[in-house]
């Protein structure tokens, strides 16, 4: 069994002839590699401080929404503690994280947060067994890493977890968004499948939670470092240096002026087939990258 810790609030790293094969939620999300791609896409500054700005707008929803105070709030899988961190900022008095990364597990529990270190299946067997009960149990980004038999399994567990009244969040990528379903989604390696939100409102129903909702939304920060497509910014200025060319050309009245005029004509046109007929049909297509269900247990 894991040790599960609640005296001394930190389990200590095994040692590997000691360790077992993690083969529940995100068994890949603990390896040096999934640690650099995070780093790689998510790691700046911005990112960081645009996801807890995130957070803070799912904090702030569910604050207005809940049936009892958020005294207590478990996060799975909780990485560096971000989540943890805006809750205690919000007032939260105890926060707790699972965490199967031994580096994130370290770097949240410096932030004097109780982080269980282990997969996340196994701790909540143990804790389903201990008195501890939660106001709030948390799932961002997640439950994409796992098989539907492991997601289910996760939320009765999660369930069996709450206080009476307490909510569970699940947030995951919006694979109804185009942005997502057809290039982000896939940019992670660990992905195993999506979640549409009708799946995890039926999940949280069948588990016997009430009030179940979902919503999309969009992200506050954009990860991906891709420079193939131009910003929207990028291409408002090579527009704007177009025109003015055309302008100027226009003014100047010179030989071969209708030559080049004509070729800033096609580079205009060029221009507004990108942002008006790909960009704006992705404007008005998505719904937002991100989903969050909600779901909320009462006594039997």
């Amino acid at each position: 069994m894991l040790e599960f810790v609640l005296l001394n609030k930190w389990c200590p790293k095994p040692q590997p002839e000691s360790s077992r094969e993690l083969t529940t939620p995100s068994a890949g999300r603990d390896t040096s590699n999934y640690l650099d791609f995070e780093e790689y896409f998510r790691g700046a500054r911005h990112a960081q401080e645009g996801r807890q700005s995130e957070i803070s707008s799912l904090y702030q929803h569910l604050a207005q929404t809940a049936t009892r105070t958020l005294d207590n709030w478990l996060d799975i899988g909780c990485g560096r503690g971000i989540a943890l961190d805006v809750a205690k900022s919000n007032g939260v008095t105890h926060t707790y994280g699972i965490e199967q990364s031994y580096q994130l597990a370290v770097e949240a529990h410096h932030k004097q947060h109780t982080i269980f270190f282990g997969s996340a299946l196994d701790v909540l067997d143990d804790i389903v067994t201990s008195q501890l009960r939660f106001d709030v149990i948390s799932v961002l980004h997640l439950i994409e890493h796992m098989q539907p038999s492991e997601a289910d399994v996760l939320i009765s567990k999660c369930r069996e977890c709450l206080s009476d009244g307490g909510t569970i969040i699940i947030e995951t990528p919006n694979v109804s968004d185009p942005r997502v379903s057809l290039h982000s989604f896939y940019r992670d390696p660990t992905h195993v499948r999506p979640y549409p939100k009708e799946l995890l409102e039926y999940l949280l129903a069948s588990a016997g939670f009430l009030d179940v909702y979902s919503y999309n939304f969009e992200r506050f920060h954009p990860e991906s470092r891709s420079h193939n497509l131009r910003s929207s910014d990028e291409r408002y200025r090579e527009l704007k240096r177009q025109l003015s060319s055309l302008k100027r050309l226009a003014l100047q009245n010179e030989d071969g002026s209708e030559k080049k005029i004509w070729e800033v004509f096609e580079s205009i046109r060029l221009l507004m087939e990108e942002t008006s007929e790909i960009w704006t049909l992705l404007e008005f297509v998505r719904s937002g990258k991100n989903t969050a269900a909600f779901g909320t247990k009462y006594v039997d």
